[in-house]
């Protein structure tokens, strides 16, 4: 992990640690596009989060590596077990998303994954 990272992956840990606590059976991603890891030659257009109830999102972020934190709008977000949120134009570069969602019942959950374009 180079220097750089640093100061983003603080920012993403934050943001997910403000999630208030959650029980062990909560709400739980299942698949995410771009998937945790991946290497991409294009930046995708929107990310794809798919979970194992219904959701709405509170808040997703991204943490680049190069130190800055974009939060994305998510208000018009219907909520569903797969949702859609659109992303800016990217460049090249390591991504950390950082997400926060809740369910019918109100329970919280948080969590986050990287992918990297270029």
């Amino acid at each position: 992990m180079t220097l750089r990272l640093i100061p983003a992956l603080a920012a993403a840990a934050a943001l997910a640690a403000s999630a208030p606590a959650v029980a062990q059976d909560a709400t739980a991603l299942t698949a995410s596009t771009p998937a945790d890891g991946a290497e991409l030659i294009e930046a995708p257009a929107a990310l794809e989060l798919a979970f194992d109830v219904p959701v709405i999102l509170d808040t997703v972020a991204l943490a680049v590596a190069t130190g800055g934190v974009m939060t994305l709008d998510v208000a018009d977000i219907p909520e569903g077990e797969t949702v859609s949120v659109p992303l800016p134009a990217l460049g090249p570069g390591t991504y950390t998303v950082v997400w926060r969602v809740a369910d019918a019942e109100g329970a919280s959950r948080s969590g986050s994954f990287s992918f990297t374009v270029g």
